[in-house]
């Protein structure tokens, strides 16, 4: 298989499931983590390596095989590898084409890249419908899990969510709460931006459309349920609902992606008697505004595309200290308001014309507005 972004949690999960069960890796791909990078090089021996530069490729140990540059260096690699599986553990929009480069080479991808289906999940439909993407995402595969067989018509698909740093947090204090404070997971350590999108609920609305365009299906919601066990929930018409409950691990889904069903005992079992009490939460508009876009981005889920470009530009700020955090929900509720008419872009072209066109106005937003009292 082919590993991109193995220098992270996914690709070094994956590697490590690649060693356990004795299966080949043909291709890496990293940033500039050089160090690990280098460890992965030695002990797995790939034919093919990218990386971000040419400074970060002087620093990769000799080994048999070639060296690509760059994003058009990812391209090139997967089109020279052979493997049929490629795993995009890419964060952001940088995974958005060797997605649809490997899925127009006929290789089924184990997708962990969000940004794929949040963006362009439009270009990915017709490969889905194929069977050719794996979601690697423990609610995305707990919903797949949950679908797998089951033939009763759908009511509803719910997701879970931890609620994030701020979910106990008194509403008259989230004007002045500090990057250090929403960077507190309650439940685990993550990446800044995720763990900040996790306090916003923004990363649960990202997972709402991917669930849109993997599963077909218009009618999603989400809960608060505070331990991470309960991953995916399945409401029918008759009634009946099921939840999918496991260890917050994802070596699950990422073994299922990479041998095409769970190998036993990957994981410890679930002692039940042992478990917290499970409860479920609501997800309030007051405590997380963007809330309100759900339905908007159901009916139309190609303004991911907004959603994401702002997102990416308003985290980085509130983490500078230029923006107070309730300043991120105010302004993805009023740039999705504003594009919300904005027809589905038909090519990747359009696609990034109208992300110029969505940095323009935000440019134009953030100088007639130094946001002190939102």
């Amino acid at each position: 298989m082919v590993v991109l972004g193995s220098t992270g949690s996914i690709g070094t999960s994956t590697l490590r499931l690649a060693e356990k069960f004795g299966l080949e890796i043909e291709g890496l791909v990293a940033g500039e983590n050089w160090q690990k990078l280098g460890e992965q090089i030695r002990q797995f021996r790939p034919k093919l390596v990218a990386v971000k530069n040419r400074e970060v490729a002087s620093h990769l140990p000799p080994f048999d095989g070639k060296v690509k540059i760059g994003e058009e260096g990812i391209l090139e690699l997967l089109e020279e590898s052979q493997s049929q599986l490629v795993i995009n553990g890419l964060v952001g929009e940088s995974g958005l084409k060797p997605t649809l480069k490997s899925l127009e080479l006929g290789k089924k991808v184990g997708l962990a890249n969000k940004e794929s289906l949040v963006i362009a999940g439009w270009l990915l439909e017709p490969y889905i419908q194929k069977g050719e993407i794996i979601p690697i995402d423990s609610e995305h595969f707990a919903l797949m899990r949950l679908l797998e067989k089951k033939k009763e018509k759908i009511s509803q698909l719910i997701i879970t969510a931890s609620g994030g740093a701020v979910r106990e947090v008194p509403l008259n204090q989230f004007s002045s709460l500090t990057p250090q404070q929403v960077l507190k997971h309650p439940n685990w350590q993550m990446g800044k931006k995720i763990t900040i999108d996790s306090a916003t609920m923004v990363n649960k609305l990202f997972e709402i459309i991917e669930a849109r365009w993997l599963f077909g299906i218009e009618k999603i919601d989400g809960v608060i349920e505070q331990n991470s066990l309960v991953h995916g929930i399945v409401v029918f018409q008759s009634g009946e609902i099921t939840a999918h409950i496991s260890a917050p691990d994802m070596s699950l889904p990422i073994a299922y992606a990479i041998l095409g069903k769970p190998p036993e005992k990957l994981l410890p079992q679930l002692e039940l008697t042992n478990l917290p009490p499970l409860q479920f939460k609501k997800i309030e508009e007051s405590r997380y505004p963007v809330w309100r876009l759900k339905d908007i981005l159901l009916e139309n889920p190609h303004l991911g595309i907004v959603l994401n470009t702002l997102n990416d530009q308003l985290v980085p700020l509130f983490l500078k200290g230029e923006l107070p955090f309730p300043a991120i929900s105010h302004f993805l509720i009023e740039g999705i308001e504003k594009f919300a008419n904005t027809p589905r872009p038909q090519t990747l072209p359009h696609l990034y014309q109208l992300k110029r066109e969505i940095l323009e106005w935000f440019k134009k937003k953030i100088k007639k507005n130094i946001i002190l009292n939102l």
